[in-house]
């Protein structure tokens, strides 16, 4: 059964595979080096164990299957799969791709435009590869690369239509694809027939009917979409990700109809952003179930004023507060200013709200549904999303990677005398997960479970646990980590952070160039991650590492054994 591969005494994941897979189970950067561990030999004199290189294939199909386009990746996989399931009918297709799967010797100016983010020369760069490049399918998985940043899936759609090589064994892949593409675009009736027919007669693709069965969901028959899920789990037992999001949905916690046991304080503090305030202001003004609101204005020099007065007229005096600084004094400090407010100390909860925020309207219910699954959480955080590629996640759960553990399986902790040390080519002592990477992730980070940290952008606390714990730091002053360092300052006194993943909160965000070319921007997060490093010791990160791994393994098992009895099979 599933549960045996994840105990941690008899099971057959070795620790540095299993610590990872706790992290998640998806996208190909994360799923690819996992796939090599499970498949490196052991030690001389050792027999490999069948159970982990089977772990190790199907891993490796699972980092193509979330990068189909990749013909490398594909010609990588074929080998092991001839090997193994020489008959299989997915093989002429992996062959056929990796065939038609050509990197030119020349990609720095395409690669400089990507850097960049400069979408419009990008397409057009791409346009002229198609046809003077033609059936090269190297194109067209950069051309899905780009989609997933920019959001453009027309473009996207018409590259397929007309640049995809007419080549039969193809044919599963093409209507894969089109499932894929038509899933982002939220057409799950069409997806689901396009994953149906993407499925053959194999053991080892599966995550056309994963998907399809996403859609079966999402088209109102989670019941199901759980049975096909059971299926896969029990084939994949490695998939934390679908084990964690299955069994949320069969317990009903994607529907958000928590509700507070007393009043709920809306704090934002803003900038210089007007119009995604305003924006902001309305998505929060949508919702109901907030009790008041008070915005701090960091001393902006725009139309910030005139909106903050405009939404008080319509809501109310009692339902905003404005509070007007002359100057800006930093997110961490204006996010303490607000904590300070009498009216605030007296809310029984606070949920601080960036100023470029896009509420849906049940996020009070998403956020109370986390509470009451895990009321011992010291703080609530949600899934970021992308406003512009409004399926692309930008931040999820975030979980705590000690410095160079993966390469010495035995070591998950930091010894007190590994100090940060600049002049190290790997200077940072821990870092944080990050399983988005700006991926889609069709549904896979939608699950409840504690975690070291979530982000900034929208998160809630029990005003008392607030009060209790520690402030956010200044020294991480103007903006970014603040709100990191704070969640990891409040795990070393054991207060696990709780990632609703159910709660989609769209970021209003620059988008293309600007992002890349605004040096105070790039340096000022620089130096705010590496002070954020040298806030915490050795012990520090060793003991925060440890107790947020425990919880977050000892969920994935009571999970795991909680959905045993609709596991088919022995």
């Amino acid at each position: 059964m599933p549960i045996s591969a994840w105990q941690p005494e008899t099971g057959y994941l070795p620790p540095s595979l299993r610590k990872r897979l706790l992290a998640g189970s998806v996208g190909s950067l994360h799923l690819l080096p996992l796939a090599l561990e499970a498949l490196r030999p052991p030690a001389p004199g050792i027999p490999s164990d069948p159970r982990l290189i089977q772990c190790g294939l199907d891993l490796l199909l699972a980092a193509w299957e979330d990068d189909p386009l990749n013909g490398d990746l594909a010609g990588q996989v074929a080998p092991l799969v001839e090997k193994t399931n020489p008959g299989d009918p997915l093989l002429p297709v992996l062959i056929a791709l990796a065939a038609l799967w050509k990197e030119p010797a020349d990609l720095k100016y395409f690669q400089r435009l990507a850097q960049n983010l400069e979408f419009a020369k990008l397409h057009t760069f791409l346009d002229r590869q198609g046809e003077k490049d033609p059936g090269n399918m190297y194109w067209l998985q950069q051309a899905w690369a780009i989609a997933e940043v920019d959001g453009d899936l027309d473009t996207l759609q018409d590259r397929l239509a007309n640049h995809w090589p007419e080549i039969p064994a193809l044919a599963s892949l093409r209507e894969y694809v089109l499932a894929n593409l038509a899933f982002l675009r939220g057409e799950y009736s069409l997806a689901h027939d396009h994953y149906a027919a993407a499925e053959l007669d194999t053991s080892l693709w599966r995550k056309p009917s994963e998907r399809r069965a996403e859609c079966v969901h999402r088209l109102g028959d989670t019941s199901a979409a759980l049975a096909i899920w059971a299926e896969i789990i029990r084939a994949r037992p490695w998939h934390s990700s679908l084990i964690l999001h299955a069994h949320d949905l069969a317990l009903g916690r994607h529907l958000g109809q928590g509700k507070f046991d007393g009043t709920l304080a809306a704090l934002i503090y803003t900038y210089n952003k007007a119009p995604d305030l305003d924006r902001a202001m309305a998505s929060l003004a949508k919702s109901t179930d907030w009790d008041f609101c008070v915005a701090l204005n960091n001393g902006s020099k725009d139309a910030t004023s005139e909106v903050l007065a405009s939404w008080q007229e319509r809501l109310g005096q009692d339902r905003i507060r404005i509070v007007e600084l002359p100057v800006n004094v930093g997110a961490p400090t204006a996010r303490n200013w607000l904590a300070s407010l009498a009216e605030v100390q007296a809310s029984d909860y606070l949920a601080y709200l960036d100023d470029d925020a896009i509420l849906p309207l049940d996020w009070v219910g998403h956020f109370a549904a986390a509470r009451d699954a895990y009321p011992e959480a010291g703080v609530w955080g949600c899934r970021v999303m992308d406003y512009e590629a409004g399926f692309t996640v930008q931040s999820a759960d975030q979980h705590m990677v000690v410095a160079n553990e993966f390469m010495d399986p035995n070591r998950g902790t930091l010894p007190p005398d590994d100090e940060f040390d600049l002049s190290r080519l790997q200077a940072a002592p821990f870092r944080l997960s990050a399983l988005p990477s700006l991926t889609p992730g069709y549904g896979l980070f939608s699950y409840v479970r504690p975690c070291a940290a979530v982000t900034g952008c929208c998160h809630l606390f029990a005003t008392p646990d607030f009060l209790a714990g520690p402030r956010f730091d200044i020294r991480l002053s103007p903006s970014q980590y603040d709100d990191v360092e704070r969640d990891l300052r409040q795990a070393l006194i054991g207060k696990t952070a709780c990632y609703q993943g159910f709660l989609g909160v769209d970021h209003l965000k620059r988008s293309g160039k600007a992002v890349r070319s605004d040096p105070a921007q790039l340096g000022n997060g620089l130096a705010n991650r590496y002070k954020m490093y040298r806030l915490f010791t050795p012990h520090d990160v060793s003991a925060i590492t440890t107790s947020s791994r425990a919880a977050v393994e000892q969920d994935l098992l009571a999970k795991l054994s909680t959905i045993q009895d609709w596991l088919p099979g022995p």
